[in-house]
């Protein structure tokens, strides 16, 4: 993106039912773009939360949490080179394309443009998406009705597992031999053939690499990004 002609990131959701591995998959899918050179932002959704219940998302009694109970509109805390901030009331937070558009600009604005922003949950909304399933969750994944997906992932689960890379294939390296190695352990994957039906492309979790690169590949070219060495 910051050489291309588009000022557009990628943006990739990240879908499926609470306890699926989301977040699992997400980080990693996060790691691996990061390694590569590329500038990766996240939106997370919560569900759970409630305008008329306290969240989680702060430590409690936090000064910025007392600041905002007090009646402040916007909190920010800042040091050591982070910053934090807090809109206490955001009539677009359930809007997932207002959300991406203000992180991109916020990001631009800090001079650290994005080339990928990953969404995790608003499973519902037609944002591209990657879901990922557990072999009880594909009955649920056929009747949901869920649009726009680029890609399943299947997680893993107990028992045997042949371990290793793919056939044919060179051994992975580095930060990506690290993270093959971590997926490709003795737990055994489900089937391809419980979600073989389902109308996307597949993928192992010990294969996000290769989905990495897929949907990396779906915007390379146009924006400019550096090709993956």
């Amino acid at each position: 993106m910051r050489e291309g002609p588009s000022g557009a990131p990628l943006v990739v959701a990240v879908a499926g039912l609470h306890d699926a591995g989301k977040t699992t998959v997400g980080a990693q899918m996060a790691a691996i773009w990061t390694g590569w050179g590329l500038r990766v932002g996240v939106i997370k959704h919560d569900g759970h939360a409630t305008p008329d219940a306290p969240d989680d998302w702060e430590k409690p009694q936090s000064d910025t949490m007392r600041m905002a109970a007090a009646g402040a509109a916007f909190t920010m805390v800042t040091g050591g080179g982070r910053t934090l901030l807090r809109a206490v009331a955001d009539p677009a937070s359930g809007d997932p394309l207002a959300l991406q558009r203000r992180l991109a600009t916020y990001a631009a604005a800090c001079g650290q443009p994005l080339d990928i922003i990953l969404v995790e949950g608003f499973k519902f909304a037609d944002l591209p998406k990657v879901v990922v399933l557990r072999p009880e969750d594909a009955a649920w994944y056929a009747d949901a009705g869920l649009t726009n997906v680029l890609a399943l992932v299947l997680r893993r689960s107990q028992g045997g597992g042949d371990g290793g890379h793919r056939s044919g294939t060179a051994p992975p390296r580095g930060q990506d031999a690290a993270l093959h190695s971590e997926y490709h352990g003795p737990e055994k994957r489900p089937a391809r053939a419980q979600v073989a039906a389902l109308g996307a492309r597949v993928y192992d979790e010990g294969d996000l690499i290769e989905l990495c690169e897929f949907l990396a590949g779906q915007r390379r070219e146009r924006l400019g990004w550096p090709t993956r060495r």
